[in-house]
């Protein structure tokens, strides 16, 4: 029975065996590295800003996380929150709202 040769560029030698007992091919796989994500702790005035912006989401008057549209747009009225993601700030707004609501 005929193999498919396998692209195994990239990849350096380990252990790996063929069905065939004549030969015996060696590979290893690599595995992916996770990058170390850097903590930058909040400011006060972030937070003040965050809380002027998004005071209906942080009180619980809304269910639902602000939205792209709606962090961008607080990005653009407060410059201090320029140098978060909008990912950033709405994960920030979440984690905010879930500490209130465990009290």
């Amino acid at each position: 029975m005929r193999k498919r040769s396998l692209d195994l560029t990239g990849i350096e030698e380990d252990t790996f065996e063929s069905d065939t007992e004549s030969s015996s091919k060696k590979i290893q796989l690599q595995p992916k590295k996770k990058l170390k994500q850097i903590h930058i702790p909040w400011t006060v005035k972030e937070k003040e800003a965050l809380f002027e912006s998004f005071g209906d989401y942080l009180e619980g008057k809304s269910v639902q996380l602000p939205g792209k549209a709606a962090v961008e747009v607080s990005q653009s009225k407060y410059a201090v929150l320029k140098g978060r993601t909008w990912l950033n700030i709405k994960f920030q707004v979440k984690n905010i709202r879930s500490k209130f609501w465990k009290k």
